[in-house]
């Protein structure tokens, strides 16, 4: 006569779909393609203050390329905080939508640029 103990867990059978669904791949490579448009946008809009000597303006430049892919990790890092946003779907979607707003004030200040010259 052998006694299951009542305190261990449930030995259900978990499944996981480890493939991701293509509704995540496509995100996933707009997410990439908005990253892109947004560096090449953000290359206009640098201006170098004429007071920075040439090694602190490269360094001015790379500062403000990384901040298209930096500021859309720190949302995605900050929407961790909420329980919902703790799997891969989410995160890509936060990131996806974070690169959009990015991309909407890239081109205001693009605009603002063309009419000011």
């Amino acid at each position: 006569m052998s006694q299951d103990n009542i305190y261990s867990a449930p030995q259900a059978e978990v499944t996981r779909n480890s493939e991701p669904k293509k509704r995540s791949k496509l995100l996933i490579a707009f997410s990439i393609l908005l990253v892109v448009i947004n560096g090449f946008l953000t290359v206009p809009l640098i201006r170098i203050p004429e007071a920075l000597p040439q090694a602190s303006a490269q360094g001015y430049v790379i500062g403000q390329l990384s901040s298209v892919i930096l500021i859309p990790f720190l949302i995605v890092g900050l929407f961790q905080i909420g329980k919902g946003f703790r799997n891969p779907a989410s995160r890509v979607k936060v990131f996806f939508w974070a690169s959009v707003v990015i991309l909407l004030s890239k081109f205001g200040n693009l605009l603002t640029l063309l009419q000011s010259q």
